[in-house]
């Protein structure tokens, strides 16, 4: 496998631990996650939501400092 195959599959993984796998860890022994500090910041909101709209900004903002690098 190539460098930027390798660095992708990570960033793809780290993307998933981080949305669906770390969150319910958390969850599970008492600490607040991440979308329940968005959602005591924002207000009354979807935490989810708010924590996808974030991670999809992160990704914009790699994607677009990847691009400049190259």
């Amino acid at each position: 496998m190539s460098g930027k195959k390798v660095t992708s599959l990570i960033f793809i993984l780290g993307i998933l631990l981080g949305m669906f796998i770390i969150p319910s860890i958390l969850s599970f022994f008492g600490i607040p996650t991440f979308g329940y500090l968005l959602a005591s910041v924002f207000g009354k909101g979807n935490p989810l939501v708010l924590t996808i709209l974030l991670l999809t900004i992160c990704l914009v903002i790699f994607s677009v400092y990847k691009r400049t690098r190259m």
